[in-house]
C-alpha cells in the first residue's frame, strides 16, 4: 500500500523518535558500562572480562543505532529530492507542452490553415 506524502513524514517522524530513545538508552547502558569496568580493581577477574565483553557489545549496538539514524536522514533528504525533481520535471512538460502549441499554430499561419 502507498502511503501519502504527510503519512510518510509523520511514520518517519515517529520512526525517528523511537530511535533517538533508543540512542539515548545506549549510550547510557555504555556509559554505565565504562564506569563498571573503571571502577573495577581486579583487571584479571572474571567479573571484568565481562564487563569487557558487555562494553565492547553496548558500543557495537550504539554504532549501529547510529548508522540507522543516518540511513533514515538520507532516506527522508532523498524523499524531499525525489518531490523537488518531479515537481520540477512537471513544470518542465509544461512549458514544452505550451512550446508544441505554439509551434503547431505557427505552421498552421505559415501554411495558410484554419486556426484552432
Amino acid at each position: 500500500m502507498e502511503l501519502s506524502r504527510s503519512e510518510r513524514r509523520i511514520q518517519e517522524f515517529l520512526l525517528e523518535g523511537q530511535l533517538n530513545k533508543e540512542i539515548q538508552y545506549c549510550a547510557a547502558e555504555l556509559i554505565r558500562l565504562a564506569w563498571k569496568r573503571f571502577r573495577d580493581k581486579k583487571q584479571d577477574s572474571v567479573e571484568h572480562f565481562l564487563h569487557n565483553q558487555k562494553l565492547i557489545h553496548a558500543a557495537k549496538k550504539f554504532r549501529k543505532l547510529r548508522r540507522k539514524r543516518g540511513h533514515l536522514v538520507e532516506k527522508s533528504l532523498s524523499l524531499v529530492d525525489i518531490s523537488h525533481e518531479n515537481e520540477r520535471l512537471e513544470r518542465l512538460l509544461e512549458d514544452t507542452m505550451q512550446e508544441m502549441k505554439d509551434m503547431r499554430e505557427e505552421i498552421r499561419t505559415l501554411l495558410g490553415g484554419p486556426k484552432s
